[in-house]
């Protein structure tokens, strides 16, 4: 059984209507007389997290005198209400609606018993007659809210004029008593006379029914009303929720109201149907102004409800819109400090499920992300593809996984830049020597990109459809989102995955192993399981050494293309200065040198097509071109590698016209396309 039941039951028997508008019991209701207000029963709705359904519970005002010895499994002690003549009902599937129903009629008979005249057919002395239950009408009672009780007719003529009111109302209402224990003395001329049997002093006041009570449809714009009338019971799911949600959204999705509202709303999963009809014209009222532009502080739960429609295209032409109607809310709202902060992180994980489900593109998408994300996936690129990436992002990367207490080691404190630098280096080669191996150091840190289930829109109302526009999307080289089996999926690198000691044994270990070398800091202590990341380390801090070392030699720069401009200058100028016999002398010293060193220089050219090599460098060719290491051949003739590459190109350079060798990392190799070159050449100089 459902509450929507109830009070069907109650609206067609007894003509009660539900009322929703006791705003400090937010998430309450009650069964109430359209006139009199008295309460016959408290209803109270909550959603389950886990069931994903609306658990439903009632208080019924019945009496204490319960009908049953035995007590149903779903009776038990009222859960809002207090005192005897309340009883508590869960609806489930074990409810029967024949007891519920019988219990609100024990409960319409009680309450009118203690506090109004319960009217039959006939007009029969009440406590003798037999009356069927379909009979019974019942008149509200009422009463004052003061310390001076009175006498109080009511009548329930339509056409009387307003009488003056005779009594002396006390002001002062401090210490408000309420007396509900009334009882009625006499009836005469449609007029009910209570007396509250208060030994007080009072007097007589006639009150116009119509002027006391309040007629809600009065104030109940027709728009809003037809909206109402769209709302199905159904079967109480969540999805009969989102489906009531979406229906009356896109039913008032361009109107505008104009109503002074500051009350207070606060629901989970707030819809139209939470609501009382002030709330309402409240919460369509602030709407009005937000798509205007005007911001105005409101109830969290009001600002939830406008997100949700802007998530289901409600008031929106596009999820475009959407994007930019969201962004805006998050800046003018949030960001701002109007609103609650606690909504930017569910703001920016349903601007991320729109993004993906609507296969925007991903250089747009990233001004909707939140930072958490941008920051991971950015962190996660830099050590991934670390050739890629800036000193200073790779820093940022290790620090981002590492912990802030590396930006407070004295490497980086004293040092700065060239500190940050040192720590990217060792990151970098580490990288590249686990790759010539075949491993991937990022990997083993950091573990395989894994699926797990995504959901888009959690903690939103939204009309979900079973088959989605793109069904994958790529974010980045490291995020993607996957649509199978009916639902989304994340394929990224999830934290459970991470292999921390590795990493951080690399990071600490080069802190120690810089810290030493730098000669800052306290130094710190080796650790056993680290040992392996030392000799990379030492790598970093041997490249760092012989940089220094070359940026400390002295540079000459020779430009050739003037040297022979300074040459003609030279000749002119010693030519000004020199008398007519020494320009003849010198002219006669020429021929003589052309002549003695015509075959010197020739003898020249030929050594250097026979390969001017020294005896070390030839070796290294020789090595090279056998495919063997070359690395104690340099060690023993204590030469720096770099050098003696340098050496080798210049002498193959008229030859080929190209580098034949290269020096990376301290390691010279022979550059294959010039294989056969240098083979041809080597022989060639050895047959002469």
């Amino acid at each position: 059984m459902f509450l929507s039941e109830l009070v069907a039951y109650a609206t067609k028997k007894y003509n009660l209507i539900e009322d929703k508008k006791i705003e400090e019991l937010f998430g309450f209701s009650v069964l109430t007389d359209s006139k009199s207000k008295l309460w016959i029963a408290v209803m109270l709705r909550k959603y389950d997290a886990k069931s994903r359904k609306e658990l439903e519970f009632c208080d019924i005002k019945c009496g204490s005198d319960n009908i049953y010895d035995n007590m149903s499994s779903y009776i038990d002690k009222p859960f809002g209400m207090k005192g005897e003549d309340w009883l508590g009902v869960k609806f489930d599937d074990t409810t029967d609606r024949a007891v519920i129903f019988e219990l609100f009629d024990k409960a319409v008979i009680y309450n009118n018993q203690k506090g109004s005249t319960i009217s039959l057919n006939g007009q029969k002395d009440m406590s003798d007659s037999k009356y069927a239950k379909s009979d019974i009408r019942y008149e509200p009672d009422t009463y004052e809210l003061q310390e001076e009780y009175i006498e109080t007719p009511i009548i329930f003529n339509r056409n009387m004029e307003k009488s003056k009111n005779y009594s002396k109302y006390q002001k002062n209402t401090s210490n408000i008593k309420i007396n509900t224990n009334k009882s009625v003395s006499q009836i005469r001329d449609k007029r009910i006379i209570i007396n509250q049997n208060i030994a007080s002093k009072y007097n007589d006041t006639v009150i116009n029914f119509k002027d006391y009570a309040i007629d809600s449809e009065r104030f109940i714009p027709d728009k809003i009303k037809q909206m109402m009338k769209l709302y199905r019971y159904g079967d109480h799911s969540f999805n009969q929720k989102v489906k009531n949600f979406y229906k009356q959204g896109k039913f008032m999705e361009d109107y505008e109201d104009d109503f002074s509202w500051n009350g207070e709303f606060h629901q989970y999963f707030p819809t139209y149907n939470d609501m009382n009809i002030r709330q309402l014209r409240g919460y369509f009222s602030w709407r009005s102004q937000v798509r205007k532009g005007n911001y105005e502080k409101i109830p969290t739960s009001f600002a939830y409800l406008y997100l949700y429609e802007l998530i289901n295209r409600i008031g929106v032409s596009s999820y475009e819109e959407s994007l930019s109607k969201m962004r805006e809310f998050e800046i003018k709202f949030i960001e701002s400090g109007i609103g609650d902060k606690r909504i930017q992180r569910d703001l920016r994980q349903w601007m991320l499920g729109i993004i993906v489900l609507q296969g925007i593109e991903p250089k747009i998408a990233k001004k909707y992300l939140s930072s958490e994300i941008i920051e991971k996936d950015e962190s996660t690129l830099a050590l991934l593809s670390p050739q890629n990436h800036s000193d200073e992002e790779i820093f940022n990367a290790l620090l981002a996984h590492y912990g802030n207490r590396l930006s407070t080691s004295a490497v980086i404190k004293k040092h700065g830049n060239y500190g940050i630098h040192l720590f990217a280096q060792v990151w970098r080669l580490t990288f590249e020597e686990y790759s010539e191996i075949g491993e991937n150091l990022f990997e083993k840190c950091f573990g395989h990109r894994s699926t797990y289930r995504w959901y888009p829109f959690s903690n939103a109302i939204y009309m979900e459809y079973i088959n989605p526009r793109w069904t994958s999307y790529e974010l980045n080289e490291c995020r993607k989102y996957i649509f199978k089996h009916a639902s989304w999926h994340e394929n990224s690198y999830h934290k459970m995955n991470f292999n921390k000691s590795i990493f951080c044994g690399l990071i600490h270990e080069a802190d120690r192993k810089l810290r030493l070398y730098l000669k800052t800091g306290h130094p710190l202590t080796a650790k056993s399981d680290e040992r392996w990341a030392s000799a990379h380390v030492d790598k970093v801090i041997e490249i760092d050494r012989k940089e220094k070392l070359e940026k400390s030699k002295p540079k000459i720069t020779i430009s050739f293309d003037s040297l022979d401009q300074i040459r003609q200058d030279a000749f002119i100028t010693m030519d000004s200065l020199l008398s007519e016999e020494e320009k003849d002398i010198i002219e006669e010293v020429k021929e003589v040198d052309i002549t003695v060193d015509d075959k010197p220089k020739r003898e020249v050219f030929e050594n250097k097509c026979s390969i001017a090599l020294e005896e070390t460098e030839l070796q290294i060719i020789s090595l090279l071109l056998n495919d063997k290491s070359v690395d104690d051949i340099i060690a023993k003739n204590l030469s720096l590698p770099e050098v003696l590459a340098d050496k080798i190109n210049e002498v193959f350079f008229e030859e080929i016209g190209d580098n034949v060798v290269e020096c990376d990392l301290g390691k010279i190799t022979l550059i294959e396309d010039y294989r056969k070159d240098v083979e041809r050449i080597i022989k060639g100089a050895i047959n002469e």
